[in-house]
């Protein structure tokens, strides 16, 4: 059966096949969560061209679309389904950064990806989970869906407030 042959580390070609092209946050989803349940999410993240030139810390969240409240952003208790952290600079985020963020849950529609930079770099937490923007980070929002190859994500203002 396709897909079945399996590779000296134990993986089945399904899920070697992910681990090779993915993180080793992708290859412990498929192992324990199975290939269909762990979702990337490709996005593209700018900067406002007023962000000052040094090293930031990038986190990207996506959330259900149901989490969305006024103002586009994620109410205070909303979970992320997927997060990701690195390290940046002002001057890779004005020609771009690619991210794929690994959604840990199947969404039905659509997921709104929420991301920021801010002074400083990425610390141990897993992924960025539990991460919030401070008072001096640059904020953006953007849908991302099925139909959407790659969401499109401006930090454009800074934070105002999110839980």
């Amino acid at each position: 059966m396709e897909g079945t042959e399996e590779s000296s580390s134990g993986l089945t070609g399904s899920r070697r096949r992910v681990a090779e092209r993915g993180s080793w946050a992708a290859l412990v989803a498929a192992t324990t969560l199975g290939l269909g349940a762990a979702q990337p999410v490709r996005t593209e993240i700018k900067a406002d061209p007023s962000l000052a030139a040094g090293a930031y810390r990038l986190v990207v969240h996506s959330y259900r679309e149901n989490s969305v409240v006024e103002g586009g952003l994620p109410g205070a208790g909303a979970r992320p389904i997927g997060a990701v952290q690195r390290e940046v600079t002002a001057e890779e985020l004005q020609r771009g950064v690619n991210v794929a963020v690994l959604e840990l849950e199947r969404t039905e529609g659509g997921t709104i990806i929420v991301a920021w930079v801010e002074r400083g770099v990425p610390d141990l937490e897993f992924g960025g989970f539990r991460a919030r923007p401070g008072r001096d980070a640059y904020l953006g929002t953007a849908r991302s869906s099925a139909a959407v190859e790659r969401a499109a994500v401006v930090l454009r203002r800074r934070h105002q407030d999110m839980g």
